[in-house]
């Protein structure tokens, strides 16, 4: 592998980020991490999100049960440092203007603690005291990301940032670059 943050071209995004925008909760407020009731089936209903897996050719690398889900981060607020214990890519597409929010990227000879999130998916969490600052990007297009890298987001923008995260099977390792 030789990128752990990639900008991806999507042709028809303004319309994919409409339906899926529309198809997001609006009940689902504060920042978190999202996962539908029917996970990868509630995707599966919106056509944007079907024909978003059928471009890039990954229907056969979604995971079922905790594949898709969507992150809202509010105004002034963050998502902590942190890897992801059980994806190692994840495709992201901003479906608002989530420029204010800066994606940064992190290096660390400390171990990490194991933590979860309270619909109980596992993550290791950093201190940023003890990391390196490898990239700091804002979040104005798609995105394929190494999860396995370090990373937080901090959004300082007066406009909350909803994200919807595809996560990738381990079965796509070895072959990311010939997708993305």
């Amino acid at each position: 592998m030789s990128f752990f943050y990639k900008p991806i071209d999507i042709d028809n995004l303004e319309y994919i980020r409409k339906e899926l925008y529309e198809s997001y909760p609006s009940y689902e407020t504060g920042t978190k991490l999202f996962y539908p009731k029917e996970k990868l089936a509630y995707f599966l209903k919106v056509p944007a999100a079907v024909e978003l897996f059928q471009c890039f050719k990954i229907s056969k690398f979604l995971i079922p049960e905790l594949g898709c889900s969507f992150v809202r981060i509010n105004s002034k607020s963050k998502i902590p440092l942190h890897t992801d214990t059980k994806f190692r890519y994840s495709f992201n597409i901003p479906l608002v203007d989530c420029s204010g929010s800066i994606l940064n990227f992190y290096s660390t000879e400390v171990p990490g603690t194991i933590s979860k999130t309270p619909n109980g998916v596992s993550y290791t969490s950093y201190d940023t005291n003890n990391c390196n600052l490898e990239l700091s990007t804002a979040i104005t297009c798609p995105f394929v990301m190494d999860t396995k890298m370090i990373h937080g987001v901090t959004n300082d923008s007066a406009q909350d940032s909803i994200l919807l995260l595809i996560r990738l099977s381990h079965a796509i390792d070895e072959v990311i670059e010939e997708y993305f």
